[in-house]
């Protein structure tokens, strides 16, 4: 039993960090969402000067969410594998 308590811990973790990178690029998504619907009402288009700043918000919301599922992955494999070895 004093084994699994660290591969909890360490799943406990893993499922932490995935959601608070799941947060983080919800987040990211509302700004741009909230940035595009202000240029959208109070300027005719998006000024290409803003559309660097957008895409690098789109991407690092991506690498969260890209983050988030590898590591959920990560933890269904450790749980089957573990599910494995207590059969």
């Amino acid at each position: 039993m004093a084994e699994k308590e660290p591969k909890f811990a360490e799943a406990f973790q893993k499922a932490r960090n995935a959601i608070v990178g799941t947060k983080l690029a919800l987040l990211l998504l509302e700004d741009v969402v909230e940035t595009l619907r202000w240029y959208e009402k109070y300027i005719d288009g998006v000024p290409p000067k803003y559309i660097s700043g957008i895409s690098e918000s789109l991407q690092l919301a991506y690498q969260c969410i890209s983050d988030a599922l590898k590591a959920t992955e990560a933890m269904k494999e450790e749980t089957h594998d573990e599910q494995k070895t207590d059969d």
